[in-house]
């Protein structure tokens, strides 16, 4: 694991299974997996938009015709994305403090709610939100130490960000996770002065998505 820091997000797998995640959005589906989907992408993946510009300027206008469709907010975000999507993903940082403390400093974008909160945002949040946890669950019922583990959990920080945007993660599937991680931190034994400011980043983590 290549790791810069112990947020959830500071290494290089974690960043790989956030990409993943947010490539599963198939953004020509529908126009509200459009515009929720690039404004999950600005606000997840901002980079994206300034590394392959003409990726989304060719997207925005295979569905000019949604576009248009669209309430005038959400019209005119996505229409200045089209323009410039280098400017667009410059925009104003989004995450709190507290989260920047737990998650650490990448993939934090402009959080534009006209996109996120489109008519139908909310079911494709939801089904965001419901890869995120089948992906939580499926790594934290293996055996791994932290060393495996760290690069699967980026997904629970997307959750806390997602905050109530997407629907309430159950506390007993919380309490799983939890006890999942719990025994991958027992089992490793190195390098623990790092291991243990990482751990606590993620209990915060739990309590955080507990409290909802």
């Amino acid at each position: 694991m290549g790791t810069s820091g112990e947020g959830l997000y500071d290494n290089d797998e974690a960043l790989d299974v956030l990409a993943d995640l947010l490539d599963g959005i198939p953004l020509e589906k529908d126009p509200a997996h459009l515009a929720a989907g690039v404004g999950l992408l600005l606000w997840f993946q901002g980079a994206a938009f300034a590394t392959d510009p003409k990726k989304f300027r060719k997207l925005l206008a295979r569905h000019g015709d949604w576009i248009a469709a669209f309430p005038s907010p959400v019209r005119s975000v996505l229409e200045a994305i089209a323009a410039d999507p280098e400017t667009a993903a410059a925009g104003a940082r989004s995450r709190p403090a507290v989260l920047k403390e737990i998650l650490g400093g990448y993939c934090d974008g402009p959080r534009r709610d006209e996109l996120l909160t489109v008519a139908g945002g909310a079911e494709v949040i939801g089904e965001l939100a419901r890869r995120c946890r089948d992906h939580l669950s499926g790594a934290l019922r293996r055996t791994l130490d932290l060393y495996e583990l760290a690069g699967y959990l980026a997904p629970l920080g997307v959750l806390l960000e997602l905050g109530t945007l997407a629907p309430p993660t159950e506390p007993d599937l919380i309490a799983t996770w939890e006890a999942g991680f719990d025994r991958a931190d027992a089992g490793t034994e190195d390098e623990r002065d790092f291991w243990d400011e990482y751990a606590a980043r993620v209990k915060k983590a739990f309590v955080l998505l507990r409290a909802g």
